[in-house]
Parts: structure tokens; C-alpha cells; sequence
């Protein structure tokens, strides 16, 4: 369904000659957002947990003559999330948006979930969001714009 998603009232000026960091992009609704932004002529620092399929959305993304960096990044680690922000600062002089949409679900009756599963899904999608906000929203601030 992703792949056919049609991104609305997104202005092409708004996004062009722009710099946007999006996690989750190997796929679904990040896939297709890094597509539809780099055809409107925004420059991305992509990242996923899936390398090889970035990779892909990395040439696709390319097609459109921008500039796609590309980085493999589980957000619910510190470290990976620092060194994303430290990719995206080294290639992008200013970070103008902030899409924060790597998610995980677990599948199944929840009262079946293990503490191992509650745990990953709130690292990805609590914590994941806290690292990201963590990392950039200073460079943000000192450069007086940005939106997540």
C-alpha cells in the first residue's frame, strides 16, 4: 500500500534544495516519503536497520539529482543515532527536517507479549523517538529553524 501512497499538499518549494534525515526509509510510508521528497529536490540522510534495502532506496532516491547519504541506524541505540547525526552534520551543512519513522509492532495476542518484546517496542518507538529529538533538535536550535 506504501508504495502507491500519493504524499498531498506537500509544496515543492517548500522541500527544494532543503536537507531531511528520515528513519524507517528502507520501506513502506519512509521508502516513498524519501522519494517523493528527493523528487521535489531535497537532499536525505536516509537510515534503516536493513541496510540492503536502503541501499536500493539510496539509488532510486539518487535518480533524482540530489544528494542521499545513507546510513544503517537502529534508533533505540544512542550511539547508532549519534552517529547518524554526526553523518548528517559532515555532509549537511543545515538540518531543516526531521522525520522520525522507524516503528516496530509485535504480532499476536497481547497478553503473549514477553517483557523482551514490550521492552523492544518501546526502545524503537519511545526511546527511538528520544534519541533522535536528543541529537538533533540543538543543531536545530542553534541554526534557528527545523522541523521534526
Amino acid at each position: 500500500v506504501a508504495n502507491n501512497l500519493v504524499v498531498f499538499n506537500m509544496n515543492e518549494k517548500y522541500f527544494k534544495n532543503k536537507n531531511a534525515v528520515i528513519t524507517g526509509a528502507a520501506s513502506g510510508i519512509g521508502r516513498t516519503l524519501a522519494l517523493e521528497l528527493a523528487k521535489m529536490g531535497t537532499n536525505l540522510v536516509i537510515s534503516d536497520i536493513n541496510l540492503e534495502r536502503l541501499e536500493n532506496v539510496k539509488e532510486e532516491a539518487e535518480s533524482y539529482k540530489v544528494k542521499v547519504v545513507s546510513k544503517k541506524c537502529d534508533v533505540s541505540k544512542k550511539s547508532d543515532v549519534k552517529s547518524l547525526r554526526d553523518i548528517t552534520l559532515s555532509n549537511m551543512k543545515d538540518v531543516h527536517f526531521l522525520f522520525s519513522n522507524a516503528g516496530t509492532a509485535a504480532g499476536g495476542h497481547l497478553e503473549s507479549f514477553s517483557n523482551e518484546i514490550w521492552r523492544n517496542v518501546i526502545n524503537v518507538n519511545i526511546w527511538g523517538m528520544i534519541n533522535l529529538v536528543n541529537m538533533f533538535i540543538p543543531k536545530m536550535v542553534e541554526q534557528g529553524f527545523g522541523h521534526v
